[in-house]
């Protein structure tokens, strides 16, 4: 078998590797932290399945780098969405109430549909969620827009200052580096200038060889 040291250290990419991929996108930070906004708004919502080509859409829309609002949308996934949806019910359930549904219920309805199937059962996972939320949709989506909204104000003045930061310390190392360069490129000129200089300023010492 081959030793762990000759593996890949990384098997997938990392949050890091994802944050500097998104950073280095050819895009505005307004852009990239609109993109973040949108797709944290849609990842709240009860739009499993369709969540990244709404991303894509409202992205377009609202002149958003794509990118930035595809990525927060896999926070929902198979694991995160029984926490995440009962939530969501919870607060709408305060203007859209439904008997017999609470966070608790509803969490633990969530949880027993997760473990009906198999994990890569994406398709019957989505099928029994939607006859799920059929009753409890309007709840879900008046709360989904409700703390995505504020996920979304929260999110995209951070990304904003994060992405500025990134970029203004990227260019001021890249500035330092250059002027490094220039400095080692200009080293050997002087040095051959000074040893010129020199050599011009002791003309007896060619005369002593000579002789």
């Amino acid at each position: 078998m081959p030793k762990r040291e000759n593996q890949p250290r990384r098997t997938r990419r990392s949050w890091r590797d994802i944050a500097r991929y998104l950073v280095h996108q050819r895009a505005s930070p307004e852009a990239i932290a609109r993109g973040v906004a949108i797709g944290l708004v849609i990842t709240f919502t009860p739009t499993v399945g369709i969540q990244i080509a709404l991303a894509i859409v409202f992205a377009t829309l609202f002149n958003a780098n794509r990118i930035s609002a595809i990525l927060p949308v896999w926070l929902t996934n198979v694991f995160t969405v029984p926490p995440t949806y009962a939530f969501t019910y919870w607060v709408g359930s305060y203007a859209f109430p439904r008997k017999g549904h609470t966070f608790a219920s509803v969490r633990h309805q969530l949880s027993k549909l997760i473990l009906r199937h198999d994990f890569y059962r994406l398709d019957l996972h989505f099928r029994d969620f939607f006859e799920l939320c059929k009753d409890l949709f309007v709840p879900m989506m008046v709360g989904g827009l409700v703390v995505g909204a504020t996920a979304a104000a929260i999110g995209y003045p951070l990304t904003l200052r994060w992405v500025r930061r990134h970029r203004a310390r990227r260019s001021e190392r890249i500035r330092q580096r250059a002027f490094h360069l220039s400095r080692l490129r200009k080293r050997p000129a002087a040095e051959d200038a000074a040893t010129g200089a020199a050599k011009a300023g002791n003309p007896g010492d060619a005369g002593d060889r000579r002789d």
